[in-house]
């Protein structure tokens, strides 16, 4: 439910930040921390009709937008990590040993 609107919200996003903007301390947050932002005039059309779609305001979706964008990045450079500390070698003599000595699970058949 969007508490400026008392809608309910199409996506679960939303409703994460909704839960999260209650409070002074996010307004003081939101006071610091506004910045100019130019978009193209398409760009912005389109972010306002699918804001409005939503049920929600221009300036919460593009901070939800924001943050799944940084959300993707980090986990991006969380698996290259993971990667680069990976054993290919030792992945592989796992699964190798996976599944032996077990018998075969209802449901697991191919085809």
């Amino acid at each position: 439910m969007c508490a400026t609107s008392r809608r309910p919200l199409a996506n679960s996003v939303f409703a994460c930040y909704d839960r999260l903007k209650c409070g002074r301390r996010f307004d003081d947050e939101m006071r610091r921390s506004n910045v100019a932002l130019r978009l193209q005039a398409s760009l912005l059309d389109e972010a306002r009709r699918v804001a409005e779609t939503e049920g929600v305001a221009l300036n919460q979706f593009i901070n939800v937008a924001v943050a799944e964008k940084l959300s993707a990045l980090r986990t991006e450079q969380y698996f290259l990590g993971r990667a680069e500390r990976g054993d290919v070698g030792k992945a592989k003599l796992i699964l190798k040993k996976a599944g032996r000595g077990n018998p075969a699970v209802r449901g697991d058949e191919l085809g």
